[in-house]
């Protein structure tokens, strides 16, 4: 079924190594919010970088206090979000900034939040992330 757009979005790869555990609990977590999985972790990547307000289908408590009562979800074949042009950049920079890939990075994010600890913190100074737009 056809979706409606949602404006210029470039793709984050999840490395083929993440643990099927963590990629588990990210699939069923989306399930119990109403979104699908690749939604969830573009959302989730939107409050990482500090961008809540690109974040399409979660709020900030979802993120904080996720759903207890999971539903038993197969993982999709491949949890690759799609995210807006300003978060990929900014989860570029945080990349960089951590010497890691996207990918690690997009990891690292989802590695924390299935462990119920904070996201990690940005590693770039407030004044690098005023974007022109």
């Amino acid at each position: 079924m056809a979706q409606h757009y949602k404006g210029p979005r470039k793709q984050i790869k999840m490395p083929a190594d993440a643990p099927a555990s963590m990629l588990q609990v990210i699939a069923n977590r989306a399930a119990a919010s109403g979104t699908g999985a690749s939604q969830y972790l573009a959302d989730l990547l939107a409050f990482a970088v500090g961008r809540p307000d690109l974040a399409r289908s979660l709020t900030q408590s979802a993120i904080d206090y996720p759903e207890q009562v999971l539903p038993d979800v197969v993982p999709a074949a491949n949890m690759n979000p799609r995210v807006d042009l300003e978060v990929y950049e900014l989860v570029h920079a945080a990349g960089v900034a951590c010497g890691i890939s996207k990918a690690d990075y997009l990891l690292d994010v989802c590695m924390a939040h299935v462990a119920d600890e904070p996201l990690p913190p940005l590693p770039i100074a407030e004044e690098e992330l005023l974007l022109t737009g």
